[in-house]
């Protein structure tokens, strides 16, 4: 007999700790694989070092 997995993606979940105590929240990855979380977090990465570079230009504009 298969097991239903206890996490599913695109459930629906009421947040019960953290920052987001309360919220809901959509479980989009669950079945990511090791690879899969890796180029993620890399993805992540790189766009918060674009985000950063753009955020100190707009600073810089505004000092000047």
């Amino acid at each position: 007999m298969p097991v239903k997995r206890f996490v599913e993606i695109r459930r629906v979940e009421l947040v019960d700790y953290g920052k987001d105590y309360g919220k809901l929240a959509v479980i989009v990855y669950a079945s990511l694989n090791d690879f899969d979380r890796l180029k993620l977090m890399l993805a992540k990465i790189k766009r918060a070092g674009m985000v950063r570079q753009e955020l100190a230009k707009l600073k810089k504009e505004v000092a000047t």
